[in-house]
């Protein structure tokens, strides 16, 4: 397999890392607290009409 060089939107090329894992920033979200979990739950199922089948 060939030596790819990765570059970011500078055009400057980015050291280390893969060719299959292209980034030049990451984002890291907080922690979800549990409310946090139940209204994006609550939200995804009034979005879709679907919740979960527990039992």
């Amino acid at each position: 397999m060939r030596d790819y060089r990765i570059h970011n939107g500078d055009n400057q090329i980015v050291l280390g890392g893969s060719a299959f894992n292209i980034k030049s920033a990451s984002l890291r979200l907080g922690d979800f607290s549990r409310e946090d979990v139940a209204l994006l739950y609550a939200q995804h199922t009034e979005a879709t009409g679907r919740g979960s089948k527990t039992g």
